[in-house]
């Protein structure tokens, strides 16, 4: 007799894989004489807006530190007044600038790289941050009362 079929489940088009939820590690990015650095930052438990589960196509531009741009076509898994999570196969770095476009009205915010995942099937769960708070960017019918509030 063989091994037993192993069952993969796929939920709203995300791999089980990528839903499993990890210890959450935050950083931010430090520059001193040139050089960056990472720096732990504590965690309050405490979030800034409430996320929803939204699969919101989007395109994210931004430069490497070779200075090579990219631009990769992507979508949401989760977003929120302060930005969004998303899965992406450039090689992205904590703190790194970007840009968040939404395709169909080219409506674009700045932002930054808050967390980066480890690899699977080659996309790493991203968490993006914009510069500023924007709860009107997402296509959200009825907004948690807490985005009125960034």
């Amino acid at each position: 007799m063989g091994r037993p079929a192993t069952a993969r489940g796929y939920y709203g088009g995300v791999e089980a894989a990528f839903l499993r939820h990890q210890p959450f590690r935050s950083a931010i990015v430090e520059e001193q004489g040139g050089e960056k650095r990472e720096v732990a930052m504590a965690q309050t438990g405490q979030r800034r807006s409430a996320r929803v589960l939204a699969d919101v196509p989007i395109v994210i531009r931004g430069e490497f530190a070779n200075h090579q741009s990219f631009r990769e076509e992507t979508f949401t898994v989760t977003v929120s007044a302060h930005g969004a999570l998303v899965l992406l196969a450039a090689n992205v770095a904590l703190g790194q600038k970007i840009v968040v476009m939404n395709p169909l009205n080219r409506d674009e915010r700045e932002g930054r790289i808050a967390y980066r995942g480890p690899l699977h099937a080659g996309l790493s769960q991203v968490a993006v941050e914009f510069t500023q708070p924007s709860p009107e960017f997402w296509p959200v019918d009825h907004p948690p009362s807490d985005w009125n509030r960034s």
